[in-house]
């Protein structure tokens, strides 16, 4: 009996000499992971921080622009008072559009003046959705998608340029990420208005090469919310 549970002792004796550097790297790894986990949190935390204190600081140096264009926005001399209009509508884009809303409600002179640069700001921000920049492009959906969804000429121009997208060879704009990004804006338009639109956004669809697999199923996605 003293000689099997020597022999037991012994064995577990030997199995430990291979457990325990296993152990101990098994918890090493344990600890290296949720260390690695916890930092990428602190730093997830702190960009948000980051981006939440660069969001109200735009916001406040949009505030002033505004404050400081009021003199020019209601000026009796229609150039000065068009100028400003248009400056705010680049410079402080949500703000900006809110206040060229209100000036077009007007009506006569003041709605032909805000559609015309609004053409420009469609133009400007699809370009901009096409651009070899990613943070050029993200700054262009960030705006379409905050102050554009109820526009639905932005959403003719941007299905239009998507569609002669695909067919272009130009090296200055990145097609594949601006269709993509297309579709990920038109997703969020109202859907009665996306099905307004159906035949284009199908002519579109149909053109995405079968090769490009994320984005065909991202506008299949699309189709089936027009399609409910």
């Amino acid at each position: 009996m003293d000689d099997k549970k020597k022999d037991f002792w012994d064995k577990l004796q030997a199995s430990s000499t291979f457990l325990i550097p296993l152990i101990i790297a098994v918890v090493g790894w344990h600890f290296t992971e949720r260390y690695n986990q916890n930092q990428l949190d602190l730093q997830s935390k702190s960009a948000e921080k980051q981006n939440d204190i660069e969001n109200i600081k735009l916001q406040v140096a949009q505030a002033q622009l505004t404050k400081d264009l009021m003199q020019q926005l209601t000026s009796a001399d229609r150039t000065t008072s068009d100028i400003a209009l248009a400056t705010l509508v680049y410079s402080a884009p949500a703000l900006g559009k809110n206040i060229a809303d209100l000036v077009a409600r007007k009506g006569g002179s003041s709605q032909e003046v805000v559609a015309n640069i609004y053409d420009g700001k469609r133009a400007d921000l699809i370009n901009r959705l096409f651009s070899t920049s990613a943070a050029t492009r993200l700054s262009a959906y960030t705006e379409i998608t905050t102050s554009w969804l109820n526009d639905e000429q932005m959403l003719a121009a941007l299905i239009a340029q998507a569609r002669r997208a695909l067919g272009s060879s130009d090296m200055l704009i990145d097609k594949n990420n601006g269709v993509y990004n297309s579709l990920v804006v038109f997703k969020n338009y109202p859907t009665k208005m996306l099905t307004k639109w159906k035949p284009q956004l199908d002519s579109l669809v149909n053109a995405i090469p079968p090769g490009n697999g994320k984005t065909r199923a991202l506008a299949n996605d699309l189709m089936s919310k027009i399609k409910g």
